[in-house]
């Protein structure tokens, strides 16, 4: 959906959308289900930790956006972003840090162009984005004022955290598996407790195509006796916002991007 070269010339990234392809899906249904976050679309890992992305394309025009746009929002963000969890770390030279996740269209809410194709799509930020000095354009269509600003001219969500000293060196290989493992274990409880994979969220769409309604998730991706549900907040997610004029940007008015000099 996304012309290649948009995304690519400023991440190195590409990807294209077909029906029914081999790669990693994203899945158009009308509505939420039991368990799943009231939006417009997020994207998440299954239990394989492969990326997927759900669009309620019935949500986004119930409240006038477009669909199209926000497909395209969830394909730049799983390839920016495929395992949900990617930040980038500011460091703040007192002994902490800032983090913030790697999602690069939530910035620019509500901010729309016309694609090669006439379909609308989703505004999305360049890496100097994330760069508090950045100066000069921070985003496709040139509309956010500013590194580590919205479109509603708001500071993005941050999180600050202490730094605990240098990392391991080769000597601390010790202390290194230990971290790994903590690591990698906090990662299996986490997709162990939300459930609800790609795999159930295809078996649902199977299932109202049948005319009739699946528990969901359904077996055998339910939650078993004692796990608790899904936590939503690992999804990234895109926010139900009625009521916010969007601004739609006419191919031709898209800015010409111009890298600004060093220094």
């Amino acid at each position: 959906m996304s012309h290649p070269g948009e995304f690519w010339w400023h991440w190195g990234l590409s990807a294209s959308l077909d029906i029914d392809g081999m790669g990693s899906p994203i899945v158009i249904t009308d509505y939420p289900g039991p368990g799943e976050p009231d939006s417009l679309g997020y994207h998440s890992v299954d239990a394989n930790n492969q990326p997927y992305g759900v669009v309620f394309a019935a949500r986004c025009r119930d409240l006038g956006k477009p669909t199209s746009a926000i497909i395209s929002h969830e394909m730049l963000e799983m390839l920016a972003d495929q395992s949900t969890h990617s930040v980038n770390m500011i460091d703040l030279g007192n002994g902490t840090a800032m983090i913030i996740s790697l999602e690069v269209c939530d910035a620019c809410e509500g901010l729309y162009y016309e694609g090669p194709t006439g379909q609308l799509l989703y505004d999305f930020v360049f890496p100097t984005w994330f760069t508090p000095t950045a100066q000069g354009q921070v985003d496709f269509l040139g509309l956010l004022p500013g590194p580590l600003r919205e479109s509603s001219g708001a500071p993005a969500a941050v999180q600050t955290v202490i730094l605990t000293g240098p990392a391991p060196t080769d000597g601390d290989d010790d202390d290194a598996n230990r971290a790994i493992g903590s690591a990698a274990s906090a990662q299996r409880d986490e997709l162990a407790a939300s459930y609800d994979s790609r795999a159930g969220v295809v078996h649902q769409l199977r299932a109202r195509s049948a005319g009739t309604r699946a528990a969901f998730p359904p077996p055998p991706y339910g939650a078993p006796s004692g796990r608790p549900g899904p936590k939503s907040l690992e999804r990234r997610k895109q926010p139900v916002t009625p009521g916010r004029t969007p601004t739609v940007i006419r191919r031709e008015n898209i800015p010409v991007f111009v890298q600004p000099l060093p220094g």
